[in-house]
């Protein structure tokens, strides 16, 4: 189940005009514009990966309380980050409106996500 696809079949195409859906990798080693355009497009042709420098995504993770940590590379070089799984919604102010859990009903994202719009 794929709660950012449920969502976005969920609106209006006036409703789908008004946000922008946003991934944000804090592995910026790993993650390049390319790999995250192509899995972003995975969830949702709208949504759009992104990524900054480490003080870039410390800023914006701080901001909205989420965790994230690289774990110790693996003999083979390979490595886990471990991060916080919530979606965050954004008010038009750049302000965090509702944090939601991983597994919340795609109900309470477009819930959240309409809430703002009014």
């Amino acid at each position: 189940r794929n709660a950012m696809n449920e969502v976005l079949r969920g609106m209006t195409p006036d409703e789908r005009a008004k946000i922008q859906p946003v991934l944000i990798s804090v592995d910026p080693a790993r993650d390049t514009p390319e790999s995250l355009k192509n899995y972003a497009a995975y969830f949702h042709p709208s949504l759009i990966g992104v990524t900054g420098t480490p003080e870039q995504i410390a800023t914006i993770a701080k901001a909205f309380g989420a965790g994230y940590i690289r774990q110790p590379a693996r003999p083979d070089g390979s490595y886990a980050v471990d991060h916080t799984t919530r979606t965050y919604v954004v008010a038009p102010d750049g302000k965090l409106a509702v944090s939601l859990e991983l597994n919340a009903p795609a109900e309470k994202y477009l819930e959240a996500v309409r809430g703002l719009m009014k």
